[in-house]
């Protein structure tokens, strides 16, 4: 890979005649740098979606330089990662991007542009090297005999169960936890729900720990002796576990799952049977029970994310769902729970509006809001997608979280909000929601 011209270049300049080697493209970033770069390299996520901002900011023009929406050094950040992950090391160079200071960079937007880098950039190599970074983590088949065991020592609270299974047939097994799993009570249903990228599996073993920390500790712990007997608790460990198995961000099918749901801004395909398994389970589980609230565990930021997750002109802006203060209220609960989330220099208390951070469309969290009337959060539980396993570790801060549905108070949300769905633009669709809200 050759980066040429670092110099700044006129926009009227006879540089940009100069034509690119056989293979390769000549990009521009906006403090006018020129980059030459291998064509395979638009295949890569993070390219892909500087094209595609590209085209909303400056429109892809017919005959000239193509413009993307970041300065040099993100450039060639990116471009290194890229590299580095061809040589097996896109971890390790991610990790050092957190290093970077943003006087480095010289634009205040930067920061969210490399944690963006973060958040998609996609290593599917089958490589040694990517077997060794998931050492220590439970394989799929340890996944799977650690829930059937807990289901075995805390078959008294707890009930495991499958909700369909994965493109290659493994089942989605879910652990419920109550003092009366399986029954239907006045009680809020909560879930979680890890894995939901194959390259981010530390939800999946928080949630492992977290269930056993409420099976050891119940008769002796306040809090998880509330949460057996006044919430019923669905742990989705592994949403993805071909992904897991691939090292891969999408699905056997390689399709990232959250951009599978349907969308509000974007509805162009409303049947279900047209959606991967694995999110055709989750959307079948939600017709079944009518959970309250929810959070999925994500990897590469730290961030507690609330809807909108997207905008209805794809620019990014703070869009704020009818129940935005109690998003923020919900996702301030989680993040002050967390060891350093709200310290956060990047997200003001550690909290974040999607559509502010970066829009993304077919989510999962928007879906649950609109279409189960279920408050879903998304989580970016660590900077590092692949820390040690041993490092590892959950209890009763992570469950601190269940405290917003403490018994002691009840109250009603009412959401009006536009469903923007084919034939029914114009229908206000009214939501009611019963939670428990923690003083």
């Amino acid at each position: 890979m050759e980066i040429k011209e670092s110099r700044p270049i006129n926009c009227c300049s006879s540089a940009y005649s100069v034509p690119a080697a056989k293979g390769h493209i000549v990009l521009y970033t906006s403090d006018q740098r020129r980059f030459v770069v291998p064509l395979v390299y638009l295949n890569n996520e993070v390219f892909k979606e500087l094209l595609a901002l590209s085209a909303e900011e400056y429109g892809l023009p017919s005959n000239g330089p193509i413009t993307l929406p970041c300065e040099a050094p993100l450039m060639e950040h990116i471009i290194n990662s890229i590299q580095q992950a061809i040589a097996k090391s896109l971890e390790k160079q991610m990790r050092l991007s957190l290093l970077l200071p943003a006087a480095l960079i010289g634009t205040n937007n930067v920061s969210s542009y490399v944690n963006y880098a973060r958040r998609f950039l996609v290593e599917d190599d089958q490589s040694q090297g990517s077997v060794d970074k998931a050492r220590g983590y439970l394989t799929n088949s340890d996944l799977e005999k650690a829930v059937k065991e807990f289901g075995e020592r805390c078959s008294s609270i707890s009930r495991i169960y499958s909700i369909g299974k994965s493109v290659n047939g493994f089942p989605l097994w879910v652990i419920e936890i109550s003092d009366k799993p399986g029954a239907e009570e006045p009680e809020p249903a909560f879930k979680y729900i890890g894995n939901v990228h194959g390259d981010e599996p530390v939800g999946r073993e928080l949630l492992i720990h977290l269930a056993n920390w409420i099976c050891d500790n119940y008769l002796k712990d306040p809090l998880a002796r509330l949460i057996v007997e006044n919430v019923h608790l669905h742990i989705l460990p592994s949403m993805n576990p071909d992904g897991f198995s691939l090292r891969r961000r999408g699905n056997a099918n390689n399709v990232d799952l959250n951009r599978d749901f349907p969308d509000q801004f974007f509805p162009l395909n409303g049947d279900i049977n047209s959606r991967q398994p694995e999110t055709r389970a989750i959307m079948n589980w939600l017709g079944e029970i009518h959970f309250t609230a929810s959070a999925s565990l994500h990897g590469g930021a730290l961030v507690a994310n609330y809807p909108w997750d997207g905008t209805g002109d794809k620019r990014r802006n703070y869009y704020a769902c009818p129940d935005d203060d109690t998003f923020q209220f919900m996702a301030s609960i989680y993040s002050r729970s967390h060891r350093n989330m709200s310290l956060s220099t990047e997200f003001p208390g550690g909290i974040t509006n999607g559509a502010s951070w970066y829009p993304i469309y077919g989510g999962m969290q928007d879906w649950n809001y609109i279409h189960a009337d279920c408050f879903e959060l998304t989580l970016e539980i660590s900077d590092n997608k692949w820390p040690n396993a041993e490092e590892i570790k959950a209890g009763s801060l992570f469950a601190d979280y269940h405290r917003l549905l403490n018994p002691a108070e009840r109250y009603e949300v009412v959401a009006s909000m536009p469903v923007q769905i084919k034939d029914h633009m114009d229908r206000v669709r009214r939501i009611s929601h019963e939670c428990r809200l923690y003083s």
